[in-house]
């Protein structure tokens, strides 16, 4: 080696001397901070796309490397688009670890960005390198911190892809959206290159494709060509790695390979580098040289120059097996080395396949560098260390404290520049340095194994060596004045489009939401600078109609925001059915109203009413999921921006509420807040929906009521961690019906409001204590009868059902039943709600449906052949019971009549419902009242001994039963109209009116009836014990008289309402409902069966017309209500 030419004691003691000075104060365990490219606290990246379908032990890992030798270091990685996290803790003593990453952090081709985009932070410096590694292929490449390795200007390096495996790009953003332009070269096609999946990008005339990469993402990019030379500008910082799915290197065989590598931006690029063999390669190398300007001239040693120009790229195959060489160039030059695979060697036994390594150039070389072998070994690879330096430097060199004279070292000399290289046997932390601060030198740590290789360049200096160039890609924010339309402001805009002036067409004009003027920024190619052009104005057109599939097309700007947003709210104002086009258009111009992120409060106001408008609304179809879930999340948006920017946001609409608000929290963690945040509806709002009264949020969880709706907390403990101000944010939807579940259990209901809460940036975060929802099913009448094993408590997770969005129950727990609410626990914030299971209700409630109007029907039909006999027949009407008889029928069948035509079908008109609503409660009402009417006379012909006829009997009841109940209904509908209408039927709406004015009265005529039935039944059985006939006759025809008797007294004084009264009964409702609509429905065909067919009178007088075909029986026994008494038969029994 270089270092044996130094023969005199003198220099050799002089050199121990030194290394010993070196080791007592070892700079190896001193902390520092370095500020070379490899080292940082911030970090994110993404894994490429390694060899498919190579599924098979396909693993990919991150290691860090910290570099404190006394601190502990805490590292955290996140991945935000898959949801995962991980900490690591890295001890003293410089501690290295792997950390496995999920599957889903590898670039997958389907997605547009890719979601498994890293995140890694630390509290002091790290390295952080990245292994993928799918059966037979594997890359390592180190990550670097982003503001060592992100430029403005790159230049593409990888090599000609091997079959099926194409060439990789990922471009990744930080914090700001860049606007990035690819620009071929002389010879490039675009025609290979492959976009993801709905990527928006355009491909210009000009050889250039330009695009948006939005912050903190990642891009992947395929090439089925060789990307070498393909030029990258852009206006905000980002990195560029590159690569190949698995690539050959100069032979196609079985030794292709996963290679990635990070590009340096063009001003980190150099001008003289050197090239070291590798070791197990007698085939020697690939060196490629890429320029990145114009007329350069690249020397290679021994092989001449060769001039360059922009983009071009120079190939040269090293073929021999210990061969240095160096490279100078003009101007600025990309160098890389690839290692060959393994069947290019001659020798067997070299094992390996290819690698990429980034050249870094002499001008970034340093002084010591630390780095870290390790988490490699399960692969079974030889690795490698290769050092660059000045051959007079040689002497000075330390690995680990050692010089590195023989042990295992080999030496390789081209001019003035030496090659060293060792195998690592053992893993470890590994330090190397110079005795000499001012020596500097390049490091390479690279391996082989069977079908396998990696390889990279260890530390190196971040420095510009050129002045970054940092292109203007954008025209800026400009104003005009034009002589007809005034100022003109024009918005930033990317170089090679055209812009639309902020002053946009109105709405309802051919152009609607147009620009008055257009003006295009073009881009300057020799001074790389976007500049304006003059504008150009343009005619609106004629002035038209504007339709809710106009709006999604309507470009939507701040001067035009509200606008838009008014004509929404207008167009979905009037809609009764809203179809899945309606949905899919409003969904996609909320949409562009709150990507304009105004903090407008009208804005905020008319995107509330335009939801509400649609949860007001029918909607027809469960195909409007994916909208809904849209809607829902532009609402969230727009709520956001506003709060962000009033501290406060509180917008009250009939079916959505929405509150949000600022707390403030001490630097201890402290706030007003006691018990817990809450966010409450009472139960008492009005029939309007809900109201600024019933809707609050209140700090103090004592000052709930318990008749709440719907309530949330968060608990007090949830805000103690947290300093500074937080945004909270809560919305209740009345109705469930924009979260429409892609799952479609039938079974499975919304039973009550939707309630969202969420506390700003942290709608990811679980929490320890959880936050408590209450609800009140109101569409479940008696819910302590199936709730406690039927109710699923549920939050909307947007991202099942490939993003349509459906319920879920994680993080959720059903804890009970408190005061008839369903109560709920979940330890994260979202939109929450209660399922419940209502398997065997809607089976009863479609047989209630089917047995009243099956049994209405069958009691019209009597009730009208009852009134056309006793109208008909003169005689069958002479006595007053008859004539109450056709009162209570014409009654009844007019409830009937209006109730079969009118309850359900009257719902879509208002006036109409009103009408069908207030007859229904008219009806009803003159019916008991005639039912009352009819008590009054049994009681004044079998109780008063059989009292004379009074002939202002008649007059004075008709007037009060057909009168009193027009006087409730009247005063009712005149009081409250709306009570009277609802979404489901034409009914009076349960609340006061319907106790006091329908109920109330029904219950007073049961009650006067029940007791006049009591007394006739008494006064029928005193008067039967003691009439002779009953003493002589037998028993059994006495109890068959006062059965017959007891049957049709209670049919006539309405008893089967009791069962009504009943249904009311916890536990016994179905029951109850069932028997009152079974009773009450067929009470016209017991009328008809009573008084019709067992009436004999009756059937005297319509023998002649059925021909005989009933038989008149000769018992004289039956009891008649019909025949007027006489005061000769009042001690006997009466007949027909």
């Amino acid at each position: 080696m270089a270092s044996n030419t130094a023969t005199t004691v003198l220099l050799n003691l002089a050199v121990v001397l030194l290394i010993m000075l070196v080791v007592c104060t070892d700079t190896s365990q001193q902390d520092v901070n370095p500020t070379n490219t490899l080292s940082g606290n911030y970090f994110i990246f993404c894994f490429p796309t390694n060899r498919r379908p190579m599924e098979r032990h396909r693993t990919m890992s991150i290691q860090l490397h910290s570099v404190s030798y006394t601190n502990v270091t805490n590292v955290y990685l996140t991945a935000p688009g898959i949801s995962w996290s991980s900490q690591v803790i890295l001890n003293r003593n410089r501690m290295a670890t792997t950390v496995t990453a999920p599957a889903e952090a590898e670039a997958n081709i389907a997605e547009t960005l890719q979601t498994g985009t890293i995140i890694i932070t630390s509290d002091s410096h790290i390295y952080v390198t990245a292994v993928s590694y799918a059966e037979s292929s594997l890359a390592t490449f180190p990550v670097p911190p982003f503001d060592s390795a992100s430029g403005y200007e790159f230049f593409i390096a990888n090599y000609q892809p091997a079959p099926k495996y194409p060439s990789e790009i990922v471009l990744t953003s930080s914090d700001a959206p860049a606007n990035v332009v690819m620009t071929k070269h002389q010879g490039m096609s675009f025609n290979d290159l492959v976009f993801p999946g709905d990527f928006q990008y355009s491909e210009n005339g000009d050889g250039t494709i330009r695009f948006v990469l939005p912050s903190k993402q990642s891009l992947q990019l395929l090439c089925s060509f060789d990307c070498t030379g393909l030029k990258i500008t852009t206006d905000k910082p980002i990195t560029v790695l590159s690569g190949g799915e698995c690539t050959f290197v100069t032979v196609y065989d079985l030794d292709c390979d996963h290679i990635a590598a990070y590009m340096p931006s063009v001003d980190r690029l150099g001008q003289h580098f050197t090239l070291g063999p590798f070791a197990a390669r007698d085939a020697g190398y690939v060196a490629r040289i890429v320029a990145a300007q114009d007329d350069t001239n690249v020397t290679l040693s021994s092989f001449g120059t060769f001039p360059m120009n922009t983009g071009q790229y120079l190939d040269k195959d090293i073929t021999t097996e210990h061969r240095v060489i160096t490279i100078t160039a003009t101007r600025p030059i990309l160098v890389v080395q690839f290692a060959k695979g393994q069947t290019s060697d001659s020798q067997i036994g070299h094992f390996g396949d290819p690698f990429m390594m980034i050249v870094p150039p002499q001008e970034q070389y340093i002084n010591s560098i630390t780095f870290a072998h390790f988490g490699l070994q399960q692969y079974e690879l030889s690795s490698y260390l290769s050092l660059v330096l000045p051959c007079k430097l040689l002497g000075g060199m330390l690995f680990n404290g050692e010089v590195i004279e023989g042990a295992g070292w080999e030496a390789f000399q081209e001019g003035n520049q030496c090659v060293v290289r060792k195998e690592l046997s053992t893993s470890g932390i590994n330090h190397i340095t110079h005795l000499s601060s001012e020596a500097k030198f390049g490091a390479f740590f690279y391996g082989f194994g069977n079908e396998l290789s990696f390889g990279h360049a260890l530390d190196h200096n971040s420095i510009h060596i050129t002045e970054p160039v940092i292109p203007v890609t954008y025209c800026p924010e400009d104003e005009t004045e034009d002589d007809e339309l005034g100022i003109l402001s024009w918005p930033r805009t990317t170089a090679g489009t055209m812009a639309q002036s902020n002053q946009r067409c109105p709405l309802d004009s051919e152009k609607g939401g147009d620009g008055k003027a257009k003006r295009l920024c073009a881009f300057d190619e020799e001074q790389f600078v976007a500049m304006w052009m003059p504008h150009e104005t343009q005619s609106c057109g004629e002035i038209t109609e504007v339709e809710l599939d106009d709006l999604p097309q309507i470009p939507v700007v701040e001067d035009n925001v509200e606008e838009v947003a008014n004509a929404l709210e207008d167009l979905t104002d009037d809609i009764k059915t809203i179809t899945p086009e309606d949905m899919e258009n409003v969904a996609d111009t909320l949409s562009n109203i709150v990507a304009v992120e105004t903090s407008s409060e009208e804005v905020t106001t008319l995107v509330v009413e335009t939801v509400n408008n649609l949860i007001l609304g029918e909607i027809i179809s469960d195909d409007s999921s994916n909208s809904s879930s849209s809607i829902i999340l532009s609402l969230e948006h727009q709520i956001e921006v506003s709060l962000r920017h009033f501290n406060s946001v509180r917008i009250i609409e009939p079916a959505l509420a929405v509150n949000a608000l600022t707390i403030n929290t001490t630097e201890d963690g402290t706030s007003n807040i006691i018990g817990g945040l809450t966010f409450f509806v009472k139960q008492d709002k009005d029939e309007n929906g809900l109201t600024d009264k019933n809707v609050k949020t209140v700090t103090d969880v004592s000052q709930v009521p318990e008749n709440i709706e719907t309530s949330i907390v968060m608990p007090e403990n949830l805000f103690a961690g947290m300093k500074g101000t937080q945004q909270v944010s809560f919305k209740v939807y009345q109705e469930s019906s924009l979260f429409i579940s892609p799952s479609k259990d039938q079974n499975l209901i919304v039973a009550g409001s939707v309630v969202s809460g969420d506390i700003l940036g942290s709608s990811k975060l679980k929490f320890e204590e959880p936050i408590t929802i209450k609800f009140l099913p109101y569409q479940i009448p008696d819910i302590a009868s199936f709730v406690s094993n039927t109710s699923l408590c549920v939050f909307w997770d947007f991202d099942l059902q490939n993003g349509v969005g459906d319920w879920s129950t994680e993080g959720c727990t059903f804890v009970g039943i408190e005061n008839d609410r369903v109560v709920c626990q979940c330890n994260h914030l979202t939109n929450f709600a209660v399922l419940m299971d209502i398997t065997g209700h809607g089976r009863i409630d479609a047989a209630l449906n089917v047995i009243t109007y099956v049994g209405c029907a069958i009691s019209i039909i009597a009730l009208v052949l009852t009134l056309c006999i006793f109208i008909g027949f003169r005689k069958l009407r002479s006595t007053r019971q008859r004539v109450v008889l056709i009162h209570f029928c014409i009654s009844l069948l007019s409830l009937y009549v209006v109730f079969v035509a009118g309850i359900d079908t009257a719902v879509n008109s208002k006036v109409g419902c009103v009408v069908v609503a207030a007859l229904i409660h008219y009806f009803t009402l003159t019916t008991m009242m005639w039912m009352a009417v009819e008590a009054r006379n049994l009681y004044s012909k079998l109780v008063t001994v059989f009292g004379a006829e009074r002939d202002w009997f008649m007059k004075v009841a008709t007037l009060i039963a057909w009168g009193c109940p027009l006087i409730v209904v009247g005063v009712a509908v005149g009081i409250a109209h709306d009570q009277y209408t609802s979404d489901d039927h034409c009914f009076i709406s349960p609340g006061p009116l319907f106790y006091y004015a329908q109920i109330l009265p029904i219950g007073l005529v049961l009650l006067h009836n029940s007791v006049t039935f009591i007394v006739i039944m008494y006064s029928i059985h005193t008067t039967r014990m003691n009439t002779a006939k009953f003493k002589d006759t037998n028993r059994k025809e006495e109890i068959y008289a006062r059965l017959q008797n007891a049957i049709t007294i209670s049919v006539l004084l309405g008893l089967t309402w009791v069962f009504g009264f009943l249904a009311m009964i916890p536990g016994a409702t179905e029951t109850f409902q069932v028997l009152f609509c079974i009773f009450n429905s067929l009470q016209g065909l017991m009328i008809f069966i009573l008084f019709c067919c067992r009436a004999e009178d009756v059937r005297k007088v319509l023998t002649p017309y059925y021909c005989g075909w009933i038989k008149v029986p000769s018992r004289e026994t039956s009891y008649d209500v019909g025949k007027r008494e006489t005061a000769s038969s009042a001690a006997g029994t009466s007949t027909a």
